[in-house]
């Protein structure tokens, strides 16, 4: 499996995240009461990615190459989250395996739904959301991290590490050299 690179100047329509955090919920059929239980280490991101339409042949090409080198389901890509998050240099960081909270090397003011990209021990990445206002360094997120993280931790454009859902895509030539991509449904890819 390998990491294929969007192709240049990517413009996209519009990105729709979604964070599944499963429990197990169990309800009492005599008082109604429910018990729930966290399930570690099954959340995942996943996104509706919708394109701009291409305006000539040359602009698509690009794309139909890219969706076809994915091969379906097989490799991955860097998707990005939001635009640039702040100005300066990404701080560094060591966590270990089930951390959601993090002491990064720099303050950078970073708020509550921004966004942070750790490099894990295995090499893959796995993007996570505050959940607080960053003091000093502290770092508090979710998901936690599947594995350890020491390096780099990508707070400027952050992105996740996807795969396609489906492994048919597909793409539509209308009058006056006009093309279409239809959206495209990813989820994050770990071992």
């Amino acid at each position: 499996m390998a990491v294929k690179t969007l192709p240049s100047g990517t413009k996209l329509r519009s990105i729709s995240w979604r964070l599944q955090q499963p429990a197990q919920v169990n309800r009492s059929g005599y008082t109604g009461g429910r018990r729930v239980v966290g399930l570690p280490g099954g959340s995942r991101w996943s996104a509706t990615v919708d394109f701009v339409p291409f305006t000539s042949d040359e602009s698509v090409r690009a794309w139909r190459g890219f969706l076809a080198s994915l091969e379906g389901q097989v490799h991955t890509f860097y998707l990005p989250a939001p635009a640039a998050q702040h100005a300066g240099d990404n701080p560094t960081a060591t966590v270990t395996a089930g951390s959601s909270t993090a002491t990064l090397s720099a303050s950078i003011g970073l708020k509550a739904g921004h966004f942070l990209t750790f490099t894990l021990a295995s090499g893959r990445r796995q993007m996570v959301v505050l959940t607080a206002d960053m003091v000093g360094g502290l770092a508090t997120f979710r998901p936690p991290l599947r594995e350890g993280a020491t390096g780099v931790v990508e707070t400027k454009a952050p992105y996740a590490q996807v795969a396609l859902t489906e492994d048919t895509v597909s793409w539509s030539a209308l009058p006056a050299r006009m093309y279409e991509l239809p959206s495209i449904e990813v989820e994050e890819a770990f071992s």
